[in-house]
């Protein structure tokens, strides 16, 4: 069978028998493909697959056998297939017809991934959005045909309905047992899901600039346990599919990113990312970084006809359509508005012309919000590659559309060499479609944009095309697949202990899946017991699959709590409450030795005052030198000396002046009578000594950090390692950075926030604490301390210690001073200025040296350079004088402490038989705080009592003393005059019971406000050191130490009937100041009256006295006292 065609004067004879593109269909036709024409006369095309498109009207003329012009003209059109159906014998004539413009069409227009793949990342797409998806799948979706690949053994779905933001975990498996994790994010469904969609602030990820809010939400996900699932095994048919709609998806994508940075994987990681009109996520190097790496076919964004959302963030094509939308209804509005400002400037009285220019100023806002956003910092483009739904039909005609009228098509954005300077191009295609699709720019945004992005909109779009595919009705009944729920990823605990101290206790977890802890929640560890005090907050210290570090410093007091056996709790998780059975460790030395209960636990500014004053008053009443080898003051010497040596003659000086005149008053066998001008000079210079001791030392490491995320980004980038770098730098570096903390000296933090942003990177290392819920949980007080505390931890984890078993600073600071003692360091024989001596030290005692079977992941000093390690051994030069600070807070200040004329003195003197002055009257009333001693006749110890002027004295100097100098006291008395004192007394009470940390910011509002004003703060600028060191003292109105123990004494018992003795103690105990009674006696000091009438009078009444107030005091006191004393052995005496 023989044809002859003709095309632009080019004549062949083709045997039809040779075609494998023709075929006969009967002996008078046969078929020849048009594509096969096209290449023997080599016809100009883009591609194979576009010709039919290009060559729409393409014919075959048949021409005549005998030149008869008579025959009839046969035209011989092509058909459906892309085939002519001619004659054989006969001749024709090619005519291609007028060549049509198409965009090429290459591989990248086909899309990458399974029907089943699409089905079931829009089924889970939509089933996340509900309270139960199990039930929604089982209900509305049984028959799809992906289903049934979740119904394998060991498959199925897992809600976690308790995370901060619901996501569903699901596990399929196909016929050819491929294993896919299934990780599905819902859209915007609340007001924090509003927050995150509008903190469009750009932040640096590995791959480039990434939308914040959708970066922190993606980082809250426990990357570490899905990534285990691709290290435990190299079976190449295991795939993690991350999906999900709006907000979800763009989540979804950013999840696909930080898990393809992780290059432990294997050489193309079946990591992959569906999702349904999800805006774009990052700038063009993050679309350009998946290009290059390859990556750009793992990512899939489906957007449905109409749907403004994948386009918003392209800002300014979102801005003018805005502007077209809004315009028209100012106009109106402000129409209307001028019609009735005639009304409105009469009944308000303002004149017309202000409301008029008011109005026209609002209006002249609109046309700018486009230039507006012409400003902003990045300019988002899509990733991966695009399937647009649309239907064939217009718009007037899509009503009632048939599937087969929906269709499909796929775009990716490509990278083009540029000729004119060889360098490589971003060519956005995307963008351009889908401004197309949305029509002209000036058109405005309408109801339907909002409807077509309804995910339910997306199933109905996706069925139509054909997409999703549920089986037909005659099969449906006997395809009913039922979903359950998966037992993997459900969180396992090994074993979890605890160790306490005092109000403080750190709890550590190991097992399995840890990493799905609600840390978004103030307390994830839940009690019946009364263990915690209310408002407590749980701050994680660190976090991975395997191992949790827990935190709280607001423990209940220990008489109160039970510590025997082990102790039942809950911990909250993504997928709900699992039971914790904690092992309890009480700190036996310090719970066992009374006399150190009472001291600070933390270093904070009246942790500092407190040492200073009491190693003051002890130098005074030992009989030693100021800066002897034996005095207490030298270790203060000695912090100043090293840390603030231009200060350091200045403190000496003062010092020695106070010093010098108390001793007089000593010496003339008079109270120590201290005003105000001891804490005027000294406090300053002990506040800048805080923000030194508090700074945490410039630290360089041999690598880069830059290096680290590149050589191990799946433990730096997305689950982190250790707790310095992770609490602590994310609570610091992180959103405190915005507020004038330093964490590494400046030139690390500006290191990393302009080269590599380890703000943001490290807010997403640890991911559960956010920053920004965190700050409002926590509060500012509570940050120094964690800061401090995390510090500790890294440097006794680096010199060879354990940090997880030690509850507080004062346990982290005795471990590492045990170990410097082993390795022979004595502080006190070293010049710390010495950098030669220090580094011969460092290399012979292999001080920062690791030891084998410590966890290589964790970040150590031995990773840092030599004068890094220099600076970290000066930090240790601190610890060490603040521990011996510590241990050195033994002896007892009683303070009592009351209104202006509550008796104080005069108890004092009718007790002990001080010398105290009483205030018989305004002028000889007690002005300055007095400082009496009392011996025990046993042994050496003693005890000191301050008599503290009134804290209602009508001078305000003398009234706020206390304030400056209580604080260092370990007990209150708290003196109350019957019927006239309890609201001074309630206010005492109540900053002594309150609760360390700021109240906990509760409201989103008010959690979304502190967050914009802390980034509205200035960066570089450090905030008043007054604000930032001495935030407790500021907060506290009367300046007490809060771990102290107190009691109330109600004197002017005298004045109250005996019938109404006992509704006046009800009174003060239920209503005024409610406290137990045993925290109460009442007194009648007739000691103090020296009218013989009164006491004749009073005598037969038989009221409580001051046997019956020492009594009380000395069983109250013993509490305080080393359990080898008896507070009845302490006398006064002169000296």
């Amino acid at each position: 069978m023989i044809l002859s065609i003709t095309y632009k004067q080019q004549r062949k004879e083709l045997n039809l028998n040779q075609f494998d593109s023709a075929s006969s269909v009967s002996s008078d036709q046969c078929q020849i493909l048009f594509q096969k024409l096209a290449d023997i006369f080599n016809i100009e095309r883009n591609d194979r697959e576009t010709l039919l498109l290009e060559y729409p009207n393409a014919k075959l003329l048949q021409l005549s056998m005998n030149n008869n012009d008579d025959e009839d003209l046969v035209i011989i059109s092509l058909d459906t297939d892309g085939y002519f159906l001619c004659k054989p014998d006969r001749q024709y004539e090619l005519r291609p017809g007028k060549r049509v413009s198409v965009q090429p069409i290459f591989d990248k227009e086909k899309c990458h991934f399974s029907i089943m793949d699409i089905e079931m990342a829009a089924i889970l797409s939509d089933a996340v959005y509900y309270a139960d998806p199990i039930s929604h799948i089982n209900k509305n979706y049984s028959s799809y045909s992906c289903i049934s690949t979740l119904t394998s053994c060991e498959c199925g779905l897992k809600f976690a309905s308790n995370a901060s933001s619901p996501y569903l975990l699901a596990i399929s498996k196909s016929n050819i047992n491929e294993e896919t994790l299934w990780v599905a994010f819902r859209g915007t469904t609340n007001i924090n899901d509003v927050l995150t969609d509008l903190t469009i602030h750009p932040m640096l990820t590995t791959s480039g600039m990434a939308h914040r809010g959708f970066s922190k939400r993606a980082s809250e996900l426990p990357h570490d346990t899905l990534m285990n699932e691709f290290h435990s095994t190299f079976d190449d048919r295991k795939r993690l599919i991350f999906t999900g709609h709006s907000l979800g998806g763009s989540v979804a994508h950013l999840c696909a990113i930080f898990s393809l940075s992780n290059k432990s994987f294997k050489q193309n990681p079946q990591i992959f990312s569906i999702t349904f009109g999800a805006p774009f996520i990052g700038n063009s190097t993050v679309a350009k970084d998946l290009i290059k790496r390859n990556f750009n076919d793992h990512f899939l964004t489906i957007v449905n006809e109409n749907d403004i959302v994948p386009n918003l963030l392209n800002l300014v094509e979102t801005g003018t359509r805005l502007q077209s939308t809004i315009a028209p209804i100012a106009e109106s509005c402000l129409q209307i508005a001028k019609t009735i400002l005639p009304l409105v400037s009469l009944a308000t009285g303002v004149p017309a012309k202000v409301i008029n220019t008011s109005v026209e100023t609002l209006n002249l806002l609109i046309p700018q919000l486009k230039n507006l956003l012409k400003n902003k910092i990045t300019e988002y483009k899509p990733i991966g590659q695009y399937g647009f739904i649309r239907s064939v039909l217009s718009s007037s005609e899509s009503s009632n559309l048939e599937p087969t009228e929906w269709i499909i098509t796929y775009k990716s954005n490509t990278m083009k060499i540029d000729d004119t300077n060889n360098e490589e191009k971003f060519i956005d295609v995307i963008s351009k479609k889908l401004i197309e699709s949305l029509g002209p720019s000036t058109a405005t945004i309408t109801d339907v944009n909002i409807i077509n992005h309804y995910m339910e909109k997306y199933i109905s779009s996706l069925l139509s095309c054909e997409i999703i595919r549920t089986q037909s009705s005659i099969n449906m009944s006997n395809n009913q697949w039922q979903v359950t729920e998966v037992k993997r990823f459900s969180p396992h605990i090994r074993k979890a202990t605890a160790i306490c101290s005092d109000t403080d206790i750190k709890i550590t977890i190991t097992g399995d899946h840890l990493d799905f802890l609600s840390t978004h929640k103030r307390m994830c560890v839940n009690t019946s017991e009364n263990f915690f005090q209310p408002n407590s907050v749980i701050t994680i210290s660190e976090i991975s699959r395997n191992k949790l570090v827990l935190m709280n410093n607001s423990l209940i007091p220990i008489k109160e709590r039970v510590t025997v056996g082990p102790r039942k709790y809950t911990l909250d998780t993504h997928f709900g409450n699992i039971d914790l059975m904690l092992e309890l460790y009480v700190d036996d030395d310090n719970n066992n030795n009374q006399q150190t209960t009472l001291t600070f636990h933390e270093l904070d500014m009246n942790f500092l005052m407190a040492t200073f004053l009491r190693s003051f008053f002890d130098c005074l009443h030992s009989n030693n030198d100021l800066f002897s080898a034996k005095s207490t003051s030298r270790y203060f010497a000695k912090l100043l000396e090293n840390r603030l040596p231009n200060k350091y003659e200045k403190f000496k000086s003062l010092l020695e002046r106070h010093f010098n005149r108390c001793q007089q008053m000593k010496n003339l066998n008079k109270p120590i009578s201290i005003d105000q001008t001891l804490y005027n000079d000294m406090s300053g210079l002990i506040n800048d000594l805080f923000k030194v001791l508090i700074e945490v030392p410039n630290y360089t490491f041999n690598k880069s950090f830059l290096q680290r995320v590149k050589e191990n980004p799946g433990s730096f980038a997305i689950f982190g390692t250790v707790a310095l770098f992770g609490t602590c730098v994310l609570l610091q570096a992180g959103l405190l950075g915005l507020i004038g903390y330093q964490l590494f000296g400046a030139s690390f933090a500006s290191f990393v926030g302009t080269q590599f942003a380890a703000v943001d990177l490290l807010t997403m290392a640890v991911g559960t604490v956010g920053s920004y819920r965190m700050l409002g949980i926590i509060g500012r007080d509570s940050l120094d301390r964690l800061i401090y505390h995390e510090h500790l931890a890294f440097l006794l984890n680096s010199i060879g210690g354990n940090s997880d078993k030690c509850a507080n600073e004062k346990m982290l600071e005795i471990q590492i001073c045990d170990i410097l003692k082993n390795k022979s360091i004595d502080f006190d024989c070293i010049i710390i200025t010495d950098h030669k001596g220090i580094e011969k030290i460092i290399k012979d005692t292999h001080l920062f040296v690791m030891n084998e079977g410590k966890d290589s992941t964790r970040l150590m000093v031995s990773d840092t350079t030599i004068d890094s390690q220099i600076n970290a051994f000066k930090f240790l030069h601190n610890i060490y004088y603040i521990c011996r600070l510590r241990q050195l807070m033994t002896t007892q200040y009683i303070s009592f402490i009351g209104a202006h004329r509550a008796g104080k003195s005069s108890l004092l003197k009718s007790l002990w038989n001080i010398p105290a002055e009483r205030g018989d009257y305004l002028d000889n009333r007690t002005k300055q705080m007095q400082i009496y001693t009392l011996y025990d006749d046993n042994s050496s110890n003693r005890v000191h009592l301050i008599d503290y002027p009134g804290v209602t004295d009508p001078v305000k100097t003398i009234a706020h003393l206390n304030q400056n100098y209580s604080v260092f006291s370990t007990f209150y008395v708290i003196v109350v005059r019957a019927g006239t004192d309890y609201n001074s007394a309630a206010a005492l009470i109540n900053e002594l019971q309150m609760s360390a940390s700021l109240s906990p910011i509760t409201s989103l509002t008010e959690t979304h406000q502190q967050v914009v004003n802390a980034t509205t703060a200035t960066q570089t600028e450090p905030i008043n050191g007054s604000l930032s060191t001495d935030q407790n003292r500021i907060e506290q109105k009367y300046g007490l130490n809060q771990s102290a123990k107190f009691v109330v004494i109600i004197t002017g018992i005298d004045t109250i009937t005996d019938s109404l003795i006992e509704n006046e103690l009800n009174e003060a105990l239920n209503k005024r100041l409610k406290i137990d009674k045993g925290l109460i006696c009442m007194c009648y000091n007739k000691e103090a009256i020296d009218d013989e009438n009164y006491l004749r009078l009073h005598e037969p009444r038989n009221l409580p006295g001051i046997s019956d107030v020492r009594t009380f005091l000395t069983e109250h006191f013993n509490q305080i006292l080393d359990k080898h004393s008896n507070f009845n052995t302490y006398k006064y005496r002169e000296r």
